[in-house]
This record gives C-alpha cells, structure tokens and sequence, in this order.
C-alpha cells in the first residue's frame, strides 16, 4: 500500500482472481490514479510467468520487485 501512497503504478499476483481484484479495489481506493494490473497465477504449480514477463507495459517501467511467494517444496 505503501507504494500506491507514493504513486507507482502496481502489478499484483495471487492464485485468486477475486482476491486481486480486492486488493486493486483497496488501492485505488488510496489513490484512483494508480494503475493495478492483475495477474493470476498458482506459483505452487506453475513454472512459466511469461504472462506477466510479456507484459512490455510492466517490465519497460519496472522499478520494485517485492517476492512474497512462499512454499516449502520437499
């Protein structure tokens, strides 16, 4: 939330659409000019991101990366 206070546009991913489209909610809510693009993707399953790779809009104003993914793969 901190980053849509300071105005950076916002790409967010999660296994649950409804969830993302949440959250957006929330941070357009602190500021409706921040753009939020969502991308669902299961990181516990998937291993091919080139949906949001492919993004060129994203990676060509790319300035933060936060990785929040956790999993315990044994």
């Amino acid at each position: 939330m901190d980053f849509a206070r300071a105005g950076f546009n916002i790409a967010i991913s999660s296994r649950s659409l409804d969830k993302l489209e949440k959250v957006k909610q929330e941070i357009q809510a602190i500021d409706p000019k921040v753009e939020v693009r969502c991308k669902a993707i299961d990181y516990s399953s998937e291993t091919d991101y080139s949906s949001i790779i492919s993004d060129s809009e994203v990676m060509n104003n790319l300035a933060f990366i936060v990785n929040n993914v956790g999993f315990l793969k044994l």
